[in-house]
């Protein structure tokens, strides 16, 4: 009889209860993509308007605004994709989050190092963040980062896909490439002027699959003992030796 009670009307149990809003969207975006229950009207209206506004079928969009932004809110997973568009002055990211769906980061003011965020088997796209100082490489999650000019490095280990392009301050990409990885993750540098050392010395063999490395005049050390599993291009790098180590 309680089951059929809770069925028949189940809002107002749920008030009775004293369910808040906020921990029924969270509970809602750590479940199910809102494409699955964002029709629904009557749950609709128990999410406060401001909330409702960021929520779209493939995931949550914000910003651009004018004030700052805290994310902090965020359950520690979300079951679709995240978009935090710019410019925003200054953001707080969950300390913790994995998303179900790609993450897209641009303009974001007041970041100065992006870590805990993954989107395994997805992207994570970074641009354009100024403030940003140092990335911890997301496990499991392509990463590719354009334009964030305070970026000096780049560290954990290298689990997928890596695309970093014009960061015209990033000195080092400390990060452990895979011993064996099939497919074993492509590297594309490009333009990074101040780039000086990509991966660690190491006793073992690591690998990657196409290695693109583009006008990046001040790199000097590339791992060692690296196994390229695809095509290598590596033009305007005149401080490197020769990079050897194909099939």
């Amino acid at each position: 009889m309680l089951g059929l009670v809770v069925y028949q009307d189940g809002w107002s149990v749920l008030d009775f209860l004293g369910q808040r809003w906020d921990l029924l969207l969270n509970y809602l975006l750590s479940r199910w993509p809102p494409a699955m229950w964002l029709d629904d009207e009557v749950l609709l209206r128990r999410i406060l308007p401001e909330r409702r506004e960021v929520i779209h079928p493939e995931g949550l969009v914000f910003g651009p605004q004018a004030s700052g932004l805290d994310l902090e809110w965020l359950p520690p997973r979300l079951a679709c994709g995240l978009t935090v568009r710019g410019p925003i002055a200054a953001v707080r990211l969950p300390k913790t989050l994995e998303c179900k769906g790609p993450v897209y980061l641009e303009g974001l003011g007041g970041l100065r190092t992006l870590g805990g965020i993954t989107a395994p088997g997805q992207c994570l796209t970074v641009i354009g963040c100024q403030d940003l100082e140092r990335i911890e490489l997301p496990s499991g999650t392509k990463l590719v980062v354009r334009d964030c000019y305070q970026l000096n490095a780049i560290v954990g280990k290298i689990t997928a896909d890596l695309h970093v392009e014009g960061c015209r301050s990033l000195e080092t990409i400390i990060g452990w490439l895979p011993r064996e990885a099939h497919p074993a993750p492509m590297l594309k540098i490009r333009n990074c002027l101040r780039l000086k050392a990509i991966g660690h010395h190491t006793a073992v063999a690591r690998a990657c699959g196409n290695l693109t490395l583009e006008n990046c005049p001040e790199l000097n050390y590339l791992q060692n003992l690296l196994v390229i599993r695809g095509h290598k291009t590596v033009t305007n790098c005149p401080a490197l030796g020769p990079v050897t180590g194909g099939w």
